[in-house]
């Protein structure tokens, strides 16, 4: 088992992620996008720099995790 923290609204925290992965055990079998936050309020309280945050974590970083994730996952040999 790995842990390691990433912030997954950076691509290529991302990227290094998955590339650690790889080095440790030599594949990548399965990936769960499963980081969220969430800015409470009423829509006209939450600020532009607030929205980013939220979108830039919750989108992003799923489209950033597939990215970096599909090359390794579509390899020769990857379980399906």
């Amino acid at each position: 088992m790995m842990v390691q923290a990433t912030d997954v609204s950076d691509s290529s925290a991302i990227d290094e992620m998955v590339a650690a992965v790889v080095d440790r055990f030599g594949r990548l079998d399965v990936v769960v996008n499963n980081a969220g936050v969430h800015e409470g309020g009423a829509p006209a309280s939450i600020t532009d720099k607030k929205w980013r945050t939220v979108m830039s974590t919750d989108v992003d970083g799923v489209f950033y995790g597939c990215r970096a994730a599909l090359p390794t996952l579509k390899r020769p040999g990857a379980r399906s």
